[in-house]
């Protein structure tokens, strides 16, 4: 490539990036400026939306508190109140009943074969327990359910249109004179229900529903336990208060839904101090989705396709429906199942955990970018709505691609202005670089020309001479005056080469002798090294035989140690025994004598024995002479004659014994004897064996210290001969080290030699 051609790219590329910079640059601050103001824009939208929602929403109540209020000062339901409420005690006595149990009997048929069908068709699937409700009712509450519910003659669902019962009770005739009245309220004002309750015992006297909550008691009855009985509660202990709300709940009573509960103290023209009585409105929450959507026309709203508003009560649970599931239930359910949905929709059974919700109910308001209940970008508003003593947390968002799509309008337009004007911009500065280069290129053309022949020809006698006067002309006398320093210097180097090439080849034989005597010397080294291994070797195996000879001595000494403590040991057991056997000897001498001494008492017992025979036979012979006088006298020397036989018999076996004895003791007498000279004999051979030992003890332990003093000075002798070999490696290395040296630097003297020669050569090539 040419200089004209980078010239003009360089120029077009600086040029190009210069206008892209400075377009990119306007267009982002246009960006940023116009997506400022969009989102701004959005945002006060949001907020505005959410303001007005949260002041329809106030608005809307504030209208039912003012209704209800207007109401309990209307002297309508002041006389409804009052008339209801003797009327209601003495029913009992105005209609005939069975006792309690068979009216608790005849309404659980009634619940189990007509109500429950039909709550269960209202709810889904859903069931209630009827039982703990009639477990709970009393008297007047079931009879009255049996004559307006049970047997009422509207079939479910419309039993609101029964105004006449035609019973002939008093309570009978009040419902016909307030019922019409108190049901138009409730069609034309949107309420669910009407009740009116007795103040002191929490009976619903009266509402326009005829259902279970139809008589019952909110102090122990069914619905003891419902928001509707809270409120109840509250407005019997602080009825000053004025109206109060109920938190929104699902109402068993009316089929599960979420409603809310208004109510208000009614005070009889009579009793201004006490209330008489309770009015409560009952409203459906889903008319709250119904005002916060516009009647789910969102887009009016100005929420486009994607924007969504709904309320979140105290706890995080919807309270209104989403947009995405009012519009495609299944699809909502299937997409996102852990969301629960009950009969009615999302509300009172979805809990959504969103920071923006955490903060409404914190009483925050404010309004961001964030990831919404689906996971989705989203612009996000948020702010606190209080409806009685109740938080709730009021939310409208978009997602962000739908709140923003201005600002992906306004970057593509941004875009595509800057890419058409970069375009246009690069097309009329390359036109003008390209003729700009082609105009500078001329003269460095020409010297370009000039240099490409010197080269060719090796001609540094070439002139340089430009017909310019810019930096051009510069350039061309500085060539002429480095040409003329090249031409004295290839002169000078054609000389210079010459004298190179000769000290070279005398550098080479040089070399080429030096490496011979390296070579040599290295020979000599590794003869001498190769001694000094075979001496290392032989040291090194007489070192090895005289330390396996240390070994053994100290063997032997360790067995003749244990040879001379296996002796002693002997002839401590010999001396040992040989007394022994003296002191038996001796011991064989006293039970002889003791058995001599025992032949001598038997001698004795012996003279005893035969006197003793005599004096009975001369005993015998008496008592015979007495005749029967004696014969007891005869008994006794008979009995005398026998022991004395007896003894000498004894006395003749025991000498026997003795006799077996006495040789016995002293043939082992003659034994003892024999043995203990045995024994002396052994005595003194293993003291002369004890002897012999340990001279013998003494010289292998000589032995032992000779061989290893030989042992340490062979070994001192192989480690510096081990010490000499080292050095001798380190030698071999250096004259290893030496020869490659002199090859290395023979190498160099040829190479030296070959570039003289070379660059005599070259240095001739030109012409100077």
């Amino acid at each position: 490539m040419n200089i004209a051609r980078k010239l003009t790219l360089g120029a077009g590329v600086l040029t190009v990036m210069a206008v892209i910079l400075s377009a990119g640059t306007s267009g982002l601050l246009a960006l940023k400026d116009s997506s400022d103001a969009v989102h701004q824009s959005a945002e006060q939208q949001f907020q505005a939306l959410a303001a007005s929602r949260h002041t329809m929403l106030l608005t809307q109540l504030d209208s039912q508190q003012q209704l209800l209020n207007a109401l309990a000062h209307n002297r309508l339901t002041q006389e409804a109140i009052y008339s209801f409420k003797n009327p209601f005690v003495s029913y009992r006595y105005e209609v005939s009943a069975p006792n309690i149990d068979g009216l608790k009997q005849q309404m659980a048929d009634w619940y189990n074969t007509k109500y429950q069908p039909y709550f269960q068709a209202q709810t889904q699937g859903l069931s209630v327990n009827t039982s703990a409700w009639l477990e709970k009712s009393k008297f007047e509450t079931l009879l009255l359910q049996k004559f307006y519910v049970a047997e009422n003659p509207q079939p479910l669902g419309k039993q609101q249109l029964l105004e006449d019962r035609s019973d002939g009770s008093v309570y009978g005739q009040q419902h016909k004179k307030y019922h019409s009245s108190l049901k138009e309220i409730v069609d034309r004002y949107g309420f669910q229900d009407l009740m009116l309750v007795d103040a002191n015992s929490l009976d619903v006297l009266y509402n326009v529903n005829k259902g279970p909550v139809f008589a019952s008691n909110l102090q122990n009855g069914a619905f003891a336990d419902t928001e509707l009985a809270s409120l109840a509660k509250n407005l019997k202990q602080k009825p000053k208060a004025g109206l109060q709300i109920s938190a929104i709940s699902a109402f068993s009573g009316a089929f599960q839904q979420q409603v809310l509960f208004f109510g208000v103290p009614v005070f009889h023209p009579n009793s201004s101090d006490t209330p008489v009585g309770f009015l409560i409105a009952q409203y459906p929450v889903s008319r709250f989705t119904d005002l916060m959507t516009g009647n789910q026309k969102w887009q009016d709203l100005g929420l486009g396709e994607t924007g969504d508003l709904y309320l979140v009560d105290q706890n995080q649970k919807l309270v209104t429906e989403l947009r995405s599931y009012l519009t495609n239930k299944a699809g909502f359910v299937a997409e996102y199942p852990e969301f629960k949905a009950g009969p009615y929709g999302l509300g009172g059974h979805t809990t959504l955990q969103l920071p923006q919700i955490k903060a409404a109910l914190a009483g925050q308001s404010g309004v961001a970018e964030a990831e919404d209940y689906r996971g989705v970008n989203s612009l996000i508003s948020w702010r606190p709505l209080q409806i009685g003593q109740q938080q709730y947390a009021l939310i409208v968002q978009q997602d962000l691609t739908e709140s923003m799509a201005a600002v992906s309008t306004i970057r593509t337009n941004l875009i595509l202005s800057t890419l058409l004007s970069v375009l246009l911009l690069g097309i009329l500065v390359v036109l003008l670089v390209y003729f700009l280069a082609r105009r500078f290129a001329r003269p460095m053309l020409a010297l370009h020309q000039c240099i490409e022949a010197s080269a060719r020809s090796h001609d540094l006698t070439v002139g340089f001479d430009l017909q310019s006067k810019d930096e051009l002309a510069d350039i061309g006398a500085a060539l002429n005056k480095l040409f003329g320093a090249f031409r004295t210097l290839v002169a000078k180097l054609s000389g210079t080469s010459e004298q190179s090439a000769s000290a070279a080849t005398q550098n080479l034989q040089i070399s080429l002798e030096c490496k011979s005597s390296a070579m040599q010397q290295g020979a000599a080294i590794s003869h001498l090294l190769q001694q000094s291994q075979s001496l290392d070797q032989q040291l090194q195996y007489s070192a090895e035989q005289l330390r396996h000879s240390a070994s053994q001595a100290n063997h032997a000494n360790q067995q003749a140690d244990s040879g001379y403590q296996a002796v002693d040991l002997v002839a401590s057991s010999m001396r040992h025994l040989a007394e022994q056997v003296s002191s038996s000897g001796q011991s064989m001498d006293h039970l002889r004598s003791a058995a001599t001494d025992i032949v001598t008492v038997l001698d004795t017992i012996k003279g005893i024995s035969e006197q003793t025979n005599l004096l009975a036979l001369n005993a015998a012979i008496e008592a015979a002479r007495a005749g029967e006088h004696g014969r007891g006298f005869a008994v006794v020397a008979d009995e005398v004659r026998r022991l004395s036989g007896s003894t000498r018999q004894a006395t003749m076996e025991i000498q026997q014994m003795l006799d077996r004895l006495m040789s016995t003791v002293d043939e082992t007498a003659l034994d003892l004897a024999k043995e203990r000279q045995s024994a002396e004999l052994c005595v003194t051979g293993s003291e002369q064996a004890l002897h012999a030992l340990g001279e013998i003890k003494q010289l292998i332990a000589q032995v032992s210290t000779d061989t290893a003093q030989i042992a340490q000075a062979s070994e001192q002798q192989y480690q510096h001969n081990q010490q000499m070999r080292d050095e001798l490696i380190a030698v071999q290395g250096l004259a290893a080290h030496t020869e490659q040296a002199m090859a290395e630097l023979n190498l160099t003297a040829k190479e030296q030699e070959k570039l003289a020669t070379e660059l005599l050569t070259n240095a001739r090539a030109f012409q100077v």
